[in-house]
């Protein structure tokens, strides 16, 4: 029986001994399995934390893109215009044959020409944008001298674009701006005696879409 006892005893410290070993094995695993949930748990965070940076980022870029685009206090640019109705310009076109530039006519935009008034030569004949005629017969108007077609060219078209002539010697078509200006020339068979302007006014009509 003592016998019996001592390894029964031995037998038991080693058993304890045995479950000791494996309680701290136990506890070591949970720790390190806990360690391991943090540290993925703490990545994890990080990672979202960077992703919600990310996205911070590109939506700040995105409303400083939407604010450079914006005119002032928010506001979207406006398209380059004028008011209907404005007279934008005056020009006078000289009788011997110099051309005259308007200015910039803005892009898209309609505007209205009007030439009118005269000019005079050396002898009787006189020339308006699109005939000459004389003070005795203005109702019979020439179109041509010494087999020249004689009038206000615009970006040297003839004429005969400013439609047929009127004894009021006054004229107006609608052209549609191309961001530049236009040129104006007075066209002759001859520039000698010529001595006088046809004034051009140019006036905004509206803006195309």
């Amino acid at each position: 029986m003592i016998g019996f006892n001592r390894r029964s005893m031995e037998e038991l410290e080693i058993e304890e001994g045995a479950l000791d070993a494996a309680r701290s094995a136990s506890r070591r695993s949970i720790l390190r399995g806990l360690a391991a949930t943090l540290l993925v748990a703490a990545g994890g965070g990080m990672a979202a934390s960077s992703q919600a940076k990310k996205r911070r980022g590109r939506k700040n870029r995105k409303k400083s893109r939407k604010k450079s685009q914006q005119g002032p206090r928010g506001q979207q640019p406006q398209p380059a215009t004028c008011t209907p109705g404005e007279v934008i310009a005056r020009v006078s076109v000289p009788a011997d044959g110099s051309t005259v530039e308007s200015p910039v006519l803005l892009k898209n935009v309609d505007y209205v020409i009007k030439p009118s008034g005269f000019w005079g030569t050396g002898s009787n004949i006189l020339q308006d944008a699109v005939a000459s005629f004389t003070f005795a017969d203005p109702f019979s108007p020439r179109l041509f001298t010494d087999g020249v077609r004689t009038g206000l060219l615009l970006d040297d078209v003839l004429p005969d674009v400013w439609g047929p002539y009127q004894p009021n010697h006054s004229y107006g078509i609608v052209v549609i701006g191309k961001g530049k200006p236009v040129r104006f020339r007075m066209l002759d068979s001859g520039y000698t005696g010529n001595n006088g302007v046809v004034h051009v006014d140019i006036s905004c009509a509206v803006q195309r879409t």
